[in-house]
């Protein structure tokens, strides 16, 4: 048993780092299309606050902002993926959401909170010992963090808590609750 968790790990490792190679690579390419002329990437590790306590692992790249600007509130989209261990199986979660961050500080440390609601793709129907009646499901999240100065972007640290379920459009929506310390790092571009 100890042995499977260990190559689960090992292989959430592997994702973590493999995915940001990508988005490094990608990263010059990719600035250009954004209208904030910046580069975002976020990390983090949490566990299920439900039934089994789930281990879960979260990559996520805000892009482009839709609305605001220097001032609060800015709206972003952020496409994310999650793995989720539990006993002797992955699972993994890929989504999209709109949110919007409000600054509640402005000078440094900056302090944000974000919240928005995204859709789901998940591998089971079945996480954390709960139904959840689809593949297809909403999330629900809210954040507050704190970021501080670092080269020409910002680094933070952020919590996260976020909710799957189907919204009831299936009679199996049990749901399954998630929450996360995310580390944060953008990088601007001149």
């Amino acid at each position: 048993m100890s042995s499977f968790r260990n190559h689960i790990r090992l292989y959430q490792v592997a994702l973590q780092l493999v995915l940001l190679l990508l988005v490094a690579v990608a990263g010059e390419r990719a600035v250009a299309q954004y209208e904030d002329n910046g580069f975002h990437v976020r990390v983090g590790e949490g566990s299920s606050i439900t039934t089994h306590g789930s281990r879960s692992v979260f990559l996520s790249l805000p892009k482009r902002r839709l609305a605001g600007g220097d001032t609060s509130p800015v709206v972003f989209v952020d496409q994310n993926v999650a793995l989720c261990e539990e006993r002797n199986r992955l699972d993994f979660i890929m989504g999209v959401a709109p949110m919007v961050q409000l600054e509640l500080a402005h000078d440094i440390p900056r302090l944000t909170i974000e919240g928005g609601i995204g859709v789901n793709i998940v591998s089971s129907r079945e996480m954390d010992g709960r139904q959840l009646g689809s593949n297809f499901l909403f999330s629900p999240t809210v954040s507050a963090g704190i970021e501080l100065p670092w080269m020409k972007g910002l680094l933070g640290v952020f919590y996260m808590f976020r909710h799957l379920s189907n919204a009831g459009m299936f009679r199996d929506n049990d749901g399954v609750n998630f929450q996360y310390i995310v580390f944060s790092m953008s990088f601007k571009t001149y």
